[in-house]
């Protein structure tokens, strides 16, 4: 592998995913993650030129880099041609000005994912295919276009409804468009659960624009739509902290040396989702975890003392103190 790889598209679901997979058997440990829209690449390069307290390579992770491969593009590809031995820098955005100078320097010298949303007439073919190949779900065209018909066309969204739908047929692996229409898919919307989600994935700025989802488009439960700013937000922070101590949990489990998958069950994951949650709550450190949960009891008494009107700010508030 190359020791810069660039991750590009708008897809943002399909990043993740890209980026997990080239972090495949490296060392947590080593892996710094930066916002590129608030670090400066001085800081970006001179972390992956240096090596760990132990003299591990680095492993650096910069989220929304766009601004990165417009301003100091030259310098990235003049490090491409000439990387830390072992280090590797991963950058992500939403594409590459090929007019700018050192563009074509950078793509010939690093590794390129491509991350494309598939087109609206690929979208349902997507479905049978994700679910099929990352959930072991069969499914047929008439299901997949349920499914898009409740979800939309939004890749995470609809990559969580596969997760909870696999967990609600179990055993069974085939899943008919009555399983869709019967789920707690039509009757709570994926707002309640993508915020959760990105925590749990440390994906800061997809926990942000999870929150201005639910805020803006509300929040469905059976047939009410809950549209009132203080109600989503009270509904919203109980998930996160189910969430956020389903992690303590799971870290509680394995310091006193259970293993991934039996400390993933006793935190409250249920079979089906235990190989999903683990390579997420890998991605936190426990005493993280335990120093930010006072955020949680800050942002409840904030609510009650401010009321809704700024539910919205209070639960921002919140992700940024537990995720930046």
């Amino acid at each position: 592998m190359k020791g810069v790889v660039l991750v590009l598209g708008p897809e943002r679901f399909l990043a993740r995913e890209a980026v997990d997979r080239v972090l495949e058997g490296r060392s947590e440990a080593a892996i710094t993650r930066f916002d590129g829209t608030a670090t400066p690449p001085a800081q970006v390069l001179d972390e992956v030129r240096t090596r760990t307290l132990v003299g591990d390579a680095r492993t650096v992770v910069v989220e929304n880099a766009g601004e990165m491969l417009r301003t100091v593009l030259e310098a990235l590809a003049a490090y491409a041609e000439r990387p830390v031995p072992g280090s590797l820098l991963i950058l992500v955005a939403p594409g590459l000005d090929g007019r700018l100078k050192g563009a074509k320097q950078l793509k010939e010298a690093a590794q390129v994912v491509e991350c494309l949303p598939p087109r609206a007439w690929e979208v349902a073919s997507w479905i049978r295919e994700r679910a099929k190949r990352a959930h072991g779900v069969q499914m047929g065209e008439l299901a997949a276009g349920t499914l898009r018909r409740a979800i939309g066309d939004d890749l995470g969204l609809l990559d969580a409804a596969l997760v909870r739908l696999r967990e609600q047929i179990a055993p069974r692996t085939f899943l008919r468009p009555e399983d869709i229409e019967t789920s707690t898919v039509e009757h709570r919307s994926p707002a309640i659960f993508e915020p959760s989600n990105a925590l749990e994935e440390a994906d800061l700025p997809a926990a942000l624009q999870a929150l201005a989802s639910a805020f803006e488009g509300g929040i469905r439960i059976e047939q009410d739509v809950i549209a009132e700013e203080g109600a989503i937000a009270a509904i919203l922070l109980d998930s996160l902290h189910k969430s956020y101590m389903r992690l303590i949990r799971y870290h509680l489990r394995r310091k006193v040396g259970a293993a991934e998958e039996e400390a993933a069950r006793r935190a409250g994951c249920s079979p089906n989702a235990v190989r999903f949650f683990v390579p997420k709550a890998n991605r936190h450190r426990l005493e993280t975890l335990v120093e930010r949960h006072r955020h949680f009891g800050e942002a409840d008494l904030s609510l009650k003392e401010n009321g809704p009107a700024d539910g919205r700010g209070v639960l921002e508030t919140l992700v940024l103190s537990l995720l930046a």
